[in-house]
């Protein structure tokens, strides 16, 4: 096994190195043992304060490797143009109750969800605030800095 535990600001050619595929769940945690692209059997050991993400190169036994996060089915939410500020907050509201994490892109929100049959509950929640242009997308889901989820304090 090829133990890689040093994650690099960033490698000469990306493009020439092994590739690992996690979800972003398995991205969370410091040990994971998978195989590599190429076929390698690879550990991660990460130190504490490390975190993997899209694209982090990590380093070790004299192997690199870069980190792939895989797509996952997130429902996308596109707000009218003309959306009422009392809405949002009604908007917000209820998002913040799935206590999932969101990310905000333009007129767009994102939330993960775990089957696509979501999309009948987001559809009838939605529609009664005259939000009805949603779709369930595969898309690498990278959460909001600003809406870490970590419960309630």
């Amino acid at each position: 096994m090829i133990r890689v535990d040093t994650v690099l600001d960033y490698a000469p050619r990306t493009e020439d190195l092994d590739v690992i595929s996690l979800s972003r769940m398995e991205m969370q945690k410091r040990r994971i043992r998978r195989q590599s692209r190429k076929g390698y059997d690879v550990g991660i050991d990460l130190r504490p304060g490390d975190t993997l993400y899209n694209g982090a190169i990590l380093q070790g036994d004299g192997y690199m490797v870069v980190i792939q996060q895989m797509p996952e089915l997130v429902v996308v939410i596109n707000l009218p143009a003309n959306i009422a500020p009392s809405t949002l907050v009604l908007l917000g509201h209820i998002l913040g109750n799935l206590h999932r994490p969101i990310d905000i892109q333009n007129s767009h929100i994102l939330l993960p969800i775990q089957h696509k049959s979501e999309e009948v509950t987001f559809r009838h929640t939605l529609d009664a605030l005259d939000i009805r242009d949603i779709s369930i997308e595969e898309r690498i889901f990278i959460p909001h800095s600003s809406a870490n989820v970590s419960g309630h304090a």
